[in-house]
Formats: C-alpha cells, structure tokens, sequence
C-alpha cells in the first residue's frame, strides 16, 4: 500500500475528526513496508493530485509547530464502492455520484 492510500484510509477512518502527523505516522508503520516521515507533502499530493479537501490546523507550542489535518465528506458510498483501491481515486470522479 502506498503512503498516499495509507494517509487517505486512515483519515476517511477518521472523518470529520481532526488527526496528528504522529498518528498519521504510527498507521502507515502498521500498514505499509515504511513509516511515512513525510505526512505534509503526501497530504499535499491528496490535495493537488487527487483533489481532496483536507483541512490543516496548526498549534504552536513552546516555540514548535504542531499540525494535524481534518477530512470532513458527508457522502462516502462512492469511495467505499471502489474499496480496495491500489492509488487514491480522484475525489471530483467520487463527488459526481454524491450528488
């Protein structure tokens, strides 16, 4: 599984919730070859390439910086449909069948 699924899985795991980069991490050390170390820049290609909207909260404390991201979608039966996916699907190809 690539970090791409792996970071999509877990957030539509957690729809609606707000998750950390430690945790994105521990889950893609359970389920993929590697730990992701680099959650920001996978959460950008989810963002870019396959258009999901995927929100970014940012805490500073004592000087360093503390992201976490949200996934909030209302329809999942597409996405759920085209489970077991190798790559993340297209969100606008998921959107159309929401509506």
């Amino acid at each position: 599984m690539t970090h791409n699924t792996a970071i999509l899985i877990y957030l539509l795991q957690n729809n609606g919730k707000w998750v950390s980069i430690g945790q994105i991490r521990s889950y893609t050390a359970q389920v993929c070859k590697s730990e992701c170390y680099k959650v920001g820049t996978r959460i950008s290609d989810l963002r870019v390439k396959y258009g999901y909207p995927i929100e970014n909260h940012k805490k500073n404390v004592d000087g360093v910086v503390h992201s976490s991201y949200k996934l909030e979608l209302y329809n999942l039966q597409e996405l759920r449909r085209q489970w077991p996916f190798t790559h993340p699907p297209k969100y606008q190809s998921t959107l159309k069948y929401a509506i």
